[in-house]
């Protein structure tokens, strides 16, 4: 998959104006893994991408509720894909 594939997959369902994305995501709460990333999810990649940018301080922290449960903050998620999704997006 080349990055213009990735940069249309990861424009599907938003505007393309920064200032107009409208997030599929409620306004508070948590997500898992496999909401965020994959076909189905808000970014075009997989996990091991995900848990190498969380190692370089590129996507947010993940919040451990349990020794098999990981979350993001919805609010970080979509921080996130507002101001630094589209250049890491870019680089696959």
């Amino acid at each position: 998959m080349n990055a213009e594939s990735n940069i249309q997959q990861f424009q599907t369902g938003f505007n393309r104006r920064k200032d107009d994305l409208k997030l599929p995501l409620a306004d508070s709460g948590f997500l898992r893994i496999n909401q965020i990333v994959g076909p189905g999810g808000l970014v075009p990649v997989g996990k091991s991408t995900i848990w190498a940018w969380i190692k370089q301080g590129k996507f947010p922290q993940p919040i451990k509720l349990g020794p098999r449960t990981t979350v993001w903050q919805v609010a970080d998620i979509r921080a996130w894909l507002t101001r630094d999704a589209r250049q890491f997006v870019e680089t696959i």
